[in-house]
């Protein structure tokens, strides 16, 4: 696997625009991909942009195929040159790693119309709004709730006293009359990992859905 670590250029015009929609910020990345085939590499990587105090953005990508970013930082798109380095997590049971994850936050439920599933937004960005039960409930408690039963699913448990999470809406547009709406939650925390082939396997492929609208990619690093 190869991580890199994009240092996007905040005066760029382009890079407003893919900042601003998901759907763009993915045409521009697969389009970078070195030998990119649309039918056997479906889930070809994932990434997370990130902002940091400074208002300055950045996108942390890892992907089993190699990108080809020269054409990006020539067009003013990357502020600088990158270089990938070699991503292979081993972590061991009984880790314990501080943690990041944006998630699109999901569930599936029946239609009480047609009775077929569908998947819906746990969460709103509205406090005590929960659209998966209809009841009232804080929205930490939304995420945290969610997050515990992916940590079942992907081998971790996680210290819900030191959890942070904050909620969000992306409008994705892919044409003219083509908007979704995306709601994401950013994790920020520590975690133990309680078996770690799954864990290890949720680093490579990912947690939830949408992930080719950059959701979904766990990143930890041990503490202890």
């Amino acid at each position: 696997m190869k991580l890199y670590k994009l240092p996007l250029n905040k005066f760029n015009r382009a890079v407003w625009k893919d900042i601003s929609n998901p759907y763009s910020m993915h045409q521009s990345l697969t389009n970078s991909l070195i030998g990119y085939n649309n039918k056997s590499d479906k889930r070809q990587y994932l990434y997370r942009l990130e902002e940091d105090r400074n208002g300055n953005y950045s996108i942390l990508l890892m992907s089993h195929l190699e990108f080809d970013l020269s054409k990006r930082f020539e067009e003013g798109w990357l502020s600088e040159k990158i270089e990938p380095k070699e991503y292979n997590p081993n972590f061991k049971d009984g880790d314990i790693c501080r943690f990041r994850l944006t998630a699109n936050v999901t569930k599936k439920v029946k239609n009480p119309d047609t009775g077929k599933p569908v998947v819906i937004p746990c969460i709103l960005n509205t406090t005590n709004d929960n659209l998966a039960d209809g009841e009232k409930t804080s929205k930490e408690e939304i995420h945290a709730q969610w997050l515990k039963r992916k940590g079942v699913q992907h081998g971790f448990i996680f210290n819900p006293d030191a959890l942070q999470s904050s909620g969000f809406k992306q409008n994705m547009k892919k044409g003219a009359f083509d908007n979704v709406n995306l709601y994401g939650v950013r994790f920020d925390g520590y975690l133990k990992v309680t078996d770690s082939e799954i864990f290890n396997q949720a680093l490579i492929n990912g947690i939830g859905r949408s992930k080719s609208m950059g959701f979904g990619l766990l990143s930890a690093v041990k503490v202890m």
